[in-house]
């Protein structure tokens, strides 16, 4: 059942003008009566105790500076009725062993316990649950610490999760890294998990009115920090981006002051532990609970702490000593001393101090920041000394509690724990902006329905609105406005409250808390992504999606492997098609003016592949669309397209998503899996390839990528970007996507451009740019051909060092490569994999033999790639040797056309080196190289022949510079604008208006076009 806050709990401290002032800065403090707000506190000589005779008039007090009068002060047993008194035992976090030695010593002191008042008992398993209510009996209270003695607790989740990481990291020391950030996000979110429950679970159970209120918890994981275990394992990156998910204890603590819990952790070493491990339940213990003495049967005479392996996990005392200090409790660090602390416990003093009637409202600005909701508090002696005491006067409601909630909502957990109810019936709508500076803008609309919110009848009330937004990787990103009487729209009987904000980076999933401060009542509201409006499009879009829809050529319906001879092809065509032109690899081979618009074609007997193109026409002899074929696909194909989420859309929340997959005869699809830029979002394994996932509402600018996989580990993949202006890099027409590379007069990358300071040229006419990308964080592939003929035989312990250092550059589970050796034969070493130690294993395997197949290994490079969707590079490195007669450079360059890859070639030749290319006995080779390489727009480079001391640092340098270059592309797209009549090869040109700057990108592109 819910059990809202006092009232009591909103109210400021204000007895004059200037405590009012002090009360806008403080925040709310709790008042018994509108008399007296309740304040323990601790003389502390040697530890914790009373001092006889200790009178209000002897103590000092003062909030944020401002004194305030003391009005008494009691030792905590005289008060009426008597505050409960919590023991709190986390199962989850903690060894078995310390739990129930903890248990076994609290059991010898329940005379001293129940001294105290009414006893509570809690156990986390791993969510908070009662396992006693408050009772003065001591009979019961023993029987619920025989109870946890015998309990069969799990033990530490993230002991286990450590040691799994450990075992991991052996089988796979190449993923150390990745595995241990994998880990400490895990640890984090877990520990996340466990104080947004304490926290709930504070607020809840708390009530200053009644008198603070003593927890004695034992947890050997909650505070801990994972990134300090991991710190040797974790890049300055990964630090940097975890840290946001670590949870504060100075939050905890504010918490625990504003419900009025003073803290008393229990720290007892682990020989402490184990020393009282003889204890044993009584006879009376219920039924139900066995006793658990770890993960293995000790053996006689074998202690628990003998039979545990080593601890991974080591509970650090110094954030509970600073939790302990900041809510006025006492640090127990040995189980002898929870003796002394019980009965001091009892003499503690219980100090009221004055409290004004008034309300003081809080300011807007209050609500900002945490810190405003925690003003200082010290209590002294008339001698100066200072007492130990909460650091903030007890009240109000921390913005702690409401982020909180609002995480527990987003888990699902919130109606789970108790008090979990919601008493609000809310409704909200989120509608997307358009991206500002890089981050996207969205307005929350929040219905709620006025007559739940009692606290906005009054002058002073106020209702609290909580918009929580976790990105898919888990972390939570909160923003907190405020509703007061004078400021909301009303309609009828319904509250109507708009808020414009910028979603976090990756925001996939959001809730919206209400929260009435005064009443406490509260509601949830997961809100509706609301369909975005039409986006305006450039002319050239309209004008492709219009063609789009009015023409199709049809697969013929022969089931034939490779189609031969001649063969029927149907059209669906709508009007105003009044003809269609037929041609195959660019030849016209038939015309039809009549519906249903069908030719039967002519395709030879060789059953290779052909592809053949429907152009259709209106009455004036103007083209409105065209379509194609690819006619015997080659049995080995392999490739992966998304085919939804379809052009112009806007994917946001949840979304379809849907790819088609070809795979080669003979092989076997070990899974599909569906990822939002580096971050998985689901695994398929059978078809349909269809799946609903919850795409980012945060990202402006994201990808959408598809990755196949056969069972021998070839990869194909396919990218999407997507942005929420309603773009999608795959719209199913003529749409071309250029990556360039912009470099100064010294060949260096240039970064910081953005799209007005490029022009696009294709067929020497001006393009409209339809997007602009700095696209150096996409997924990449690569190609890597390294010759490995007999003679590199001297120089191959340096290009493989290169070739690895370069294989490093790549990012792990988002980049792919595959590596081809050739000597005499080109061979495919390792086929396309994101397992880049594969590719590492794969430099390290090649042996120099034989001659130079460089043209073959191109051929099979280009044709290993061409299939391949999104950024693709190939580097290759040989010896500048032409023994290569069994295949033309011709055919090479035709391939390197078509694919549109940049070519880094690597040539190893003393002359070109010396000269760059120029000599007449290298210049007609070397000549054709940078054919090749311009063709994708690449580059060459030149590397003497002789092994020197430098030739391992020369190497390195080209293939960084390499690895720099790729991560400083650009993605431009754009619709070309064609004509009938054209050319098939239109050579495209980028130009950049900066001075001393110039572009590098594919020096043109085939079309089908007459």
């Amino acid at each position: 059942m819910h059990r809202a806050p006092s009232p009591i709990l909103t109210r400021t401290l204000a007895p004059t003008l200037l405590l009012a002032a002090v009360a806008a800065v403080a925040g709310a403090v709790a008042t018994v009566d509108d008399e007296a707000v309740r304040i323990p506190a601790w003389v502390v000589e040697a530890g914790p105790q009373m001092v006889d005779g200790l009178g209000a008039d002897r103590l000092e007090v003062s909030v944020a500076g401002t004194p305030i009068p003391v009005l008494s002060a009691t030792p905590r047993t005289e008060l009426d009725p008597l505050p409960a008194t919590t023991l709190l035992f986390d199962f989850s976090l903690s060894r078995p062993g310390g739990v129930r030695g903890v248990a076994a010593a609290l059991a010898e002191l329940v005379e001293d316990l129940v001294a105290l008042g009414p006893i509570e008992i809690a156990v986390v398993d791993p969510q908070i649950r009662t396992l006693l209510p408050p009772t003065a009996d001591p009979e019961r209270v023993r029987q619920s610490l025989d109870r946890v003695v015998v309990a069969d607790i799990e033990g530490d989740a993230i002991e286990d999760r450590r040691r799994q990481l450990e075992i991991a990291v052996r089988a796979d020391p190449g993923r150390a890294f990745e595995l241990a950030a994998e880990a400490a996000r895990e640890e984090l979110l877990m520990l996340r998990r466990q104080h947004d429950q304490l926290v709930h679970w504070l607020a809840t159970h708390g009530d200053p009115s009644i008198g603070p209120r003593l927890l004695f918890a034992f947890s050997e994981g909650l505070l801990l920090d994972p990134l300090a275990h991991h710190t040797t394992r974790l890049s300055a990156a990964d630090t940097a981006s975890l840290a946001a998910l670590a949870p504060s204890v100075e939050e905890l603590g504010n918490v625990a002051n504003a419900f009025g819990w003073s803290i008393h952790p229990i720290l007892p070493a682990k020989s402490d532990v184990t020393t009282r491990l003889d204890y044993r339940p009584s006879e009376q213990t219920p039924v139900g609970f066995r006793l658990r003495l770890g993960a293995r049967d000790r053996a006689d005479g074998e202690s628990e702490e003998e039979s545990e392996p080593d601890r991974l996990v080591v509970n650090d005392p110094i954030p509970w000593r600073e939790l302990a200090r900041t809510t006025g409790g006492v640090t127990v660090e040995r189980l002898a001393d929870l003796g002394g602390v019980l009965e001091a416990a009892g003499h503690q003093l219980v100090i009221a101090v004055a409290a004004g009637p008034g309300a003081g409202e809080r300011s807007a600005a209050s609500e900002t920041s945490e810190a405003s909701e925690s003003p200082e508090l010290s209590v002294r002696l008339d001698a100066g000394e200072r007492l130990r005491a909460p650091r903030s006067p007890p009240g109000g409601h921390p913005h702690a509690v409401s982020a909180a909630l609002a995480r527990l909502a987003l888990a699902g957990e919130l109606e789970d724990l108790e008090g979990g109810a919601d008493t609000i019936e809310v409704s909200a709508r989120l509608d997307l902006g358009a991206p500002v500076a890089g981050q996207s803008s969205a307005t929350i609309e929040t219905s709620l329905p006025l007559d739940a919110l009692a606290s906005l009848d009054g002058p002073s009330g106020s209702v609290r609105i909580t918009h929580a937004f976790e990105s898919l990787d888990g972390e939570v990103v909160t923003h907190f406005g405020e509703i007061h009487p004078d400021g909301v729209e009303r309609e009828g009987s319904t509250l109507r409250h708009a808020q414009q904000l910028f979603l976090p980076s990756g925001a996939a999933r959001s809730v919206v808390l209400v929260e009435d401060l005064e009443s406490g009542a509260r509601g949830i509201a997961f809100p509706e992504v609301a369909e975005a409006e039409p986006v305006p499009t450039s002319d050239a879009v309209a004008r492709a999606r219009a063609r789009e829809e009015s023409f199709r050529l049809l697969a013929p319906e022969s089931t034939a492997l490779d189609l031969r001879g001649r063969v029927t092809f149907r059209t669906e065509a709508a009007d105003p098609v009044e003809r269609v032109h037929f041609l195959l690899n660019g030849e016209r081979v038939a015309r039809r003016n009549r519906r249903p618009f069908e030719a039967r074609i002519d395709l030879g007997d060789s059953g290779r592949t052909q592809q053949l193109v429907a152009v259709a026409y209106d009455a004036a002899g103007n083209e409105i669309d065209r379509d194609r074929l690819v006619i015997n696909e080659p049995p080995t194909s392999f490739w992966v397209r998304v085919i939804e989420p379809q052009s112009g859309s806007r994917p946001a929340g949840p979304t379809e998503v849907e790819a088609e997959v070809k795979v080669p005869i003979g092989s076997q699809l070990r899974r599909l899996t569906f990822y939002w830029k580096d971050l998985e979002l689901a695994t398929l394994v059978d078809p349909p390839w269809r799946r609903e996932l919850t795409l980012p509402i945060g990202d402006p600018e994201g990808f959408l990528r598809a990755e196949a996989e056969l069972g021998d580990g070839r990869i194909a993949e396919d990218v999407v970007v997507m942005t929420q202006k309603g773009f999608g890099e795959q719209i199913g027409v003529d749409l071309v996507d250029l990556y360039v590379v912009a470099i100064d007069r010294t060949g260096k990358p240039v970064l910081g451009l953005d799209r007005d300071d490029f022009q696009v040229y294709e067929d020497g006419a001006q393009q409209e740019i339809e997007f602009f990308e700095v696209a150096g964080d996409l997924p990449i592939t690569v190609g890597l051909a390294i010759d490995s003929s007999s003679s590199l035989f001297v120089k191959m312990p340096a290009v493989r060092h290169a070739a690895e250092r370069f294989a490093d550059s790549l990012v792990r589970a988002r980049d792919r490569a595959f590596l081809i050796g050739f000597g005499s034969q080109p061979r495919l070493i390792a086929p396309l994999t994101d397992n880049l130690q594969r590719i590492r294993d794969g430099i390290r395997s090649l042996e120099p033999h034989g001659s130079t197949a460089v043209w073959g290994a191109l051929e099979m490079a280009l044709e290993q790639i061409e299939s391949v969707a999104g950024r693709r590079a190939l580097i290759v490195f040989y010896d500048g040797d032409d023994e290569d007669e069994g295949n033309s450079f011709q055919r090479s360059l035709a391939l390197a056309r078509r694919a549109r890859v940049p070519i880094y070639l690597i040539l190893m030749n003393t002359e070109a080196a010396r000269t760059d290319g120029r000599s007449l006995d290298s210049r007609a080779f070397v000549s054709r190289l940078d054919r090749l390489a311009r063709a994708g727009g690449g580059r060459v480079y030149f590397v003497p022949a002789e092994r020197t001391r430098n030739t391992e640092q020369q190497l390195d340098e080209i293939f960084g510079s390499i690895a720099e270059e790729l991560r400083s592309h650009y993605l431009i797209t754009y619709y070309p604008e064609l004509e009938p009549g054209g050319p098939l090869w239109r050579p495209v040109e980028v130009k950049i208006d900066r001075r001393g700057v110039t572009a590098r990108t594919v020096e043109g592109r085939e079309t089908d076009w007459p």
